[in-house]
């Protein structure tokens, strides 16, 4: 009698569901990004600017900052650089609420740093799939949570669980590791940046054409209810919460059904193999009984063989310590990349918006067009040293804007800014994953969490650079460190 086999997905198939549920899962998440200072002015302005809310509490604690700033400027005889707003008060308001925005991104980073190793470790135990699924729950209940958030404490608890519970982009990461072959992985790992370059492109767009629609609040004192239940009241922007929910269900659905689990994907692959080549013998030899293994066999056989590799120990902690220096500068210079458009062109939101747009559609065209063609033939390494160095020649170039702008007024300079800044977003980042391939979650998980260290950190420290001495001590500062963190990857032996 024939065994029958069930078929195992094949790795381009596994890679493209992955890749479809991140860009669905992006699109969801970056939609609220440029919802954040006019949700928090629309709180602000329900609790008719009373001083004893949380949100009172958070605003006072941020002018106490920019106080702290300007005193430091006093002390070292400088004037602040003002940007993007003029000195007024009603300006500076809207400064602190901008900078709120930013302080609930470094919270949701601090959180992401936190759990990114935990839900790595346990990926490697209960597989890939399992982990996913609960981070989905996860991000379905924060976005119901912020779709009816009638106030600002509710929506502080929603961005809260966004944090502990998000795990998708480093799951999807291990999938892809899961079931590509070491030589073809670099390739494959160009998707999920190429998936992230239109994510962020897209989705901040569609988050603003909701912010254009209003917040359909037209008393702020009083918050739509739903009916039949309840009562309920909805959120400022919640129509933005109800768009992202809807991607999140399409994605969990999408994924529980065409999403198989991949943990040993590659020894289950090979299993299958030859039980396959021992089902077809056993059709000329009937006598030949054919050998079988549960699920369970077939992913921890390798685990129980494999040995770790303490050798390759401490490169790995190298290169979690270069990513996290890299993404403190990185993430800093990228976040201060609006204020210098502003005081250069005084640039819009829109025109924010469209430039941003441009530097993501140029870095899915690199990831897609260079990265993945490339990498196979030169390596990872060369490949991210070239990467650091197109980031060190962006900063270079942004900080000399200034002298550039005014030698080529009489030009269109905007769409050289434009350009020469486009290679600051394409920095390619370190791959982990030729380190212990048997814990692929937890090592994901540790490179994720040293990255998301930086990012929580890095706006803060770009922001009180750039306004106390300005874009050119700022962006050059940015080149120096990146060139630092070229010199130290390139001492590391991989």
């Amino acid at each position: 009698m024939t065994q029958s086999v069930k078929p195992i997905k094949a790795p381009p198939q596994i890679t493209r569901i992955v890749v479809i549920a991140l860009i669905i899962d992006i699109l969801a998440f970056t939609s609220i990004l440029p919802l954040l200072p006019r949700t928090i002015e629309a709180y602000q302005a329900k609790e008719n600017f009373n001083n004893d809310t949380l949100l009172a509490n958070i605003l006072a604690f941020m002018r106490k900052v920019r106080l702290f700033q300007d005193t430091i400027a006093s002390s070292l005889f400088l004037k602040p650089i003002q940007a993007p707003h003029p000195t007024d008060s009603t300006n500076l308001h809207k400064t602190d609420i901008v900078l709120l925005g930013g302080l609930l991104g470094s919270l949701y980073s601090i959180l992401q740093c936190i759990v990114a190793p935990l839900f790595g470790r346990l990926s490697d135990r209960f597989g890939r799939k399992p982990i996913l699924m609960f981070s989905m729950i996860g991000n379905l209940l924060w976005t119901i949570l912020w779709m009816f958030s009638s106030s600002f404490e509710l929506f502080f608890l929603a961005r809260i669980i966004a944090g502990i519970s998000e795990a998708n982009i480093q799951i999807s990461t291990a999938i892809i590791a899961d079931v590509s072959k070491p030589k073809d992985r670099a390739k494959q790992m160009a998707l999920v940046g190429i998936a992230f370059s239109l994510g962020f492109t897209i989705g901040p767009m569609i988050g603003a054409y909701f912010g254009s629609l209003g917040d359909g609040h037209e008393n702020h004192s009083v918050s739509p209810k739903i009916p039949f239940i309840g009562g309920l009241k909805l959120a400022p922007f919640s129509n933005a919460a109800v768009f992202s929910l809807i991607l999140l269900t399409i994605e969990t659905i999408y994924l529980y059904l065409l999403l198989p689990e991949t943990k040993g994907y590659m020894e289950a692959s090979s299993i299958q193999t030859d039980l396959i080549q021992t089902s077809n013998e056993n059709e000329k030899n009937k006598d030949i009984p054919v050998p079988t293994m549960s699920k369970r066999e077939m992913y921890t056989d390798s685990e129980k063989t494999q040995t770790t590799n303490a050798l390759h120990e401490t490169p790995f902690k190298k290169i979690c310590k270069i990513y996290f220096l890299y993404m403190l500068i990185f993430s800093g210079m990228e976040y201060s990349l609006t204020f210098l458009m502003y005081n250069l062109f005084q640039y819009s939101n829109k025109q924010q918006g469209m430039f941003l747009g441009v530097i993501g559609l140029i870095s899915a065209i690199i990831q897609g067009g260079y990265v993945r063609r490339v990498v196979s033939k030169i390596g990872e390494k060369r490949m991210v040293e070239q990467g650091f160095i197109g980031c060190i020649t962006g900063m270079v170039i942004t900080s000399t804007m200034n002298a550039i702008v005014t030698i080529l007024k009489p030009l269109n300079y905007k769409e050289i800014v434009i350009k020469s800044d486009s290679g600051v977003d394409s920095t390619k980042k370190p791959n982990p994953n030729n380190f212990y391939e048997q814990k692929t979650g937890g090592l994901l998980g540790d490179f994720r969490s040293s990255g998301q260290l930086g990012r929580a950190f890095g706006p803060a420290f770009a922001c009180l650079i750039y306004w106390l001495f300005g874009p050119v001590i700022c962006y050059g500062i940015g080149a120096l460190c990146i060139t630092f963190i070229l010199y130290s990857f390139s001492k590391i032996s991989i």
